[in-house]
């Protein structure tokens, strides 16, 4: 009883597996014939059977099969989700089977028409500047791109498939979806891919690993950005910069471009970067320093800009140091001037202001008349340039304004000279 029972089954089974490859071969004729609505209803039959549907074999049918039905302008219309089925179905057939037998044997085609018309779809939406739906079917023709590439299906050798890739990136970084952007990006990074179309997307890594305080990532990508562009060192100083300063306090800013300027480290750039830093401090953090560590800073930020205009005799980096130096001067001017009174105290301290004053005057002044003739030499000056002179003049005419009237009935030959700078740069006026 239990042998004829055994029997059966396995007579069952055998049936089971001639009845598939039955079904499968009237779908291959259909396919042959391009008759899909009747492949279809072939494929149906082997869909509604648990152990046919489980085959790796019929996932791909159902690719090829939706796929051809999308693709025919006869059926498009009533299989609008045909290539979202095929894709699920690909996908299917990779779970199942990861050699992917099936797939190269009957479903090139399917993969590369689903990969055909999400790319054209995401193009679409890309120009429409529809940057989720865009990046939606990008993801799907990469992937597919991705897997071509990796089993070397298509007719060229390449690892990724780069120009969907940076579809796929660009739809993602627009669409605000930061970790589909990075993720993207790495690829070209993992394959050491560069060229001028390329730059902004290792620039766009190095952002967002300095923002999330990835260092060990950081210093990767930043290794591999100044090895792919070698010409473009000031971008990455710039932005290795900013990941260096990002979390620390300006006392400690400080610190660092001390130690970094004594053991002579920097480039003019990196005495540029500090300079601008500390000249435009965040207004809350420097707040919270006394006037005494404000004033200094300020001279940090002064000395960094005049050993950049050392390192490189450019006149805007001299008026950045002057400037800076004027505004210490100015705040000098400011305590002198409130300190009334006629005691002993206040007249010593008085004349221990105008000393610093004096002292403070001359370093602006070198700086000042470095940048105005530097500048005023040049004849092709950028807007930038023009304020820096014009700023020159006003500032130098000032300040001989100043000496002037301190030696008024003091120093006639101090007044003099005094006197006939001023008339100089103040008829400079309007010049430039």
């Amino acid at each position: 009883m239990n042998m004829k029972k055994v029997v059966f089954t396995v007579a069952v089974s055998m049936v089971g597996l001639a009845t598939y490859a039955q079904d499968y071969g009237k779908i291959q004729l259909y396919a042959a014939q391009r008759k899909w609505t009747d492949a279809l209803k072939e494929l149906n039959k082997l869909n509604a059977d648990p152990k046919a549907a489980g085959k790796a074999e019929t996932a791909v049918w159902n690719a090829v099969v939706y796929t051809e039905l999308a693709a025919d302008p006869a059926t498009a219309a009533n299989y609008p989700d045909g290539n979202a089925k095929a894709y699920a179905a690909i996908k299917d057939a990779q779970k199942k089977d990861t050699s992917m037998k099936d797939v190269k044997e009957i479903g090139l085609r399917a993969v590369s028409l689903i990969y055909g018309a999400n790319f054209t779809e995401g193009r679409k939406f890309f120009q429409e500047s529809k940057w989720e739906e865009s990046l939606a079917k990008f993801k799907i023709a990469e992937d597919l791109g991705d897997l071509i590439s990796k089993n070397s299906w298509g007719t060229t050798k390449q690892r990724i498939d780069t120009f969907t890739v940076l579809y796929a990136g660009y739809s993602a970084q627009n669409a605000k979806k930061v970790e589909d952007a990075v993720y993207y990006y790495e690829k070209f990074a993992q394959e050491k891919i560069a060229g001028k179309d390329y730059l902004d997307l290792y620039r766009y890594l190095l952002d967002h690993y300095a923002k999330t305080n990835n260092t060990e990532k950081f210093n990767s990508r930043l290794a591999l950005a100044n090895e792919l562009y070698p010409d473009q060192k000031a971008l990455w100083d710039e932005l290795a910069f900013e990941q260096k300063t990002a979390n620390a306090s300006l006392t400690e800013l400080a610190a660092i471009y001390k130690a970094e300027d004594a053991a002579g480290k920097l480039s003019a750039e990196g005495y540029e970067n500090y300079g601008a830093m500390f000249a435009n401090a965040d207004k809350e953090k420097l707040a919270k320093l006394d006037s005494v560590t404000q004033v200094e800073l300020k001279r940090t930020a002064a000395d960094a800009f005049k050993k950049a205009f050392e390192k490189n005799n450019n006149g805007v980096y001299a008026f950045n140091a002057g400037v800076l130096n004027y505004q210490i001067f100015l705040q000098l001017d400011e305590r002198f001037y409130n300190l009334r009174g006629m005691t002993p105290a206040i007249k010593a301290q008085r004349d221990a202001t105008e000393k610093l004053m004096q002292e403070q005057a001359a370093i602006c002044i070198e700086l000042m008349e470095k940048s105005y003739n530097l500048l005023k030499a040049k004849t092709d000056r950028t807007k930038v340039e023009k304020g820096c002179l014009s700023k020159s003049i006003d500032n130098l005419t000032n300040i001989y304004a100043w000496k002037r009237d301190r030696a008024r009935g003091k120093d006639v030959k101090a007044y003099d000279a005094a006197e006939a700078k001023y008339k100089f740069y103040d008829a400079e006026h309007g010049k430039y």
